[in-house]
């Protein structure tokens, strides 16, 4: 009886089964001090760059919280500058060797004042304990209106 009921405790962990999270712009953060100054949060929760000088890189973590890697990552971006695109990658890393990782990448198309979202998949690790993250360029703004990341969804299995 106690073996049954380990059974079905092990089968019922959030781990055993698809797991998707929607996670806000605003837990981006950026990479450097010097990004600091033109990196923005509103009230809905996008982050921005308000700087019409340079891009800023951000970097958005996320909780892999399954037995196996992270199936796909997408992320819901506005991208205002026609020259610049917002450009994403999403690494996976180890814990035990900084430079062993996975990646997929994505980039925006065009300015749109309409959400566009970036597709990043398949990144699965084989290198034992890891941990993944987005890296992402935010473009300059163009006039008033400000690139930025929305959200990002995380799918794993």
């Amino acid at each position: 009886m106690h073996n049954i009921l380990i059974a079905l405790l092990a089968l019922t962990t959030p781990s055993a089964f698809a797991d998707s999270k929607v996670i806000p712009g605003s837990m981006c953060r950026p990479t450097t001090s010097t990004y600091a100054s033109s990196f923005a949060i509103n009230s809905s929760g996008m982050a921005y760059n308000t700087s019409s000088a340079s891009d800023i890189y951000v970097q958005c973590p996320f909780l892999d919280d399954g037995p196996t890697s992270t199936d796909s990552v997408t992320l819901y971006t506005v991208d205002y500058n026609s020259s610049y695109a917002v450009e994403c990658t999403l690494y996976s890393r180890t814990l035990s060797s900084m430079g062993t990782y996975d990646y997929s990448s994505d980039a925006s198309v065009g300015s749109s004042s309409t959400v566009q979202t970036l597709s990043m998949t398949s990144v699965s690790s084989t290198h034992g304990t890891h941990y993944e993250y987005l890296y992402c360029k935010i473009p300059r703004a163009s006039g008033s209106n400000y690139s930025g990341t929305v959200a990002y969804r995380t799918n794993e299995s």
